[in-house]
């Protein structure tokens, strides 16, 4: 299971590095014609709003691996180990019950805006797709946090920021 969730950081990895260069690109492209030529992209920050969205979800997907998330830390640095050992414990369980109930309703809005064709008013591309990102992201970390319990478990340590075991 290791395997998998290093090759899905991986390609996170890609895709926020590539979305990353391709707002860059685009922006500046877009500077440029309006500076030289008054006239931009009109797409332009439409498609940059849209990819920024896609960076940010599978980056909060990817610090789930790194154990980056918001934590009560000072708790969980605890010298008392059963005291952290809860705390992470609760911690990772809510999160996880958070995402859960996230990736449903994720769902559940990506169906409505599907039903009703709505599209994106530049780029003329359906909105559920946009929306997608959602439940994807929201189910990666739900899978994360199911494997970081399942660590938690096996090694009984907690796991650390640079996501090895305390």
């Amino acid at each position: 299971m290791g395997k998998v969730i290093g090759f899905i950081d991986n390609i996170e990895k890609v895709m926020i590095a590539s979305g990353i260069f391709l707002t860059s690109v685009i922006i500046f492209v877009n500077v440029i014609l309006r500076y030289f030529f008054d006239s931009g992209i009109v797409w332009a920050e439409e498609s940059v709003r849209y990819i920024i969205i896609y960076i940010v979800m599978l980056g909060s997907s990817l610090a789930v691996t790194k154990n980056d998330h918001i934590a009560v830390s000072i708790f969980e640095n605890s010298s008392v180990e059963w005291f952290a050992h809860l705390i992470y414990g609760l911690q990772t369980i809510l999160s996880l019950v958070f995402v859960l109930v996230t990736t449903y309703f994720g769902i559940v809005v990506v169906n409505s805006v599907q039903e009703t064709a709505q599209i994106s008013p530049a780029m003329q591309i359906p909105m559920w797709s946009v929306y997608m990102i959602f439940p994807i992201s929201t189910a990666l970390m739900s899978v994360k946090l199911i494997y970081n319990v399942i660590i938690w478990i096996k090694t009984k340590q907690i796991p650390s920021k640079e996501g090895d075991i305390q």
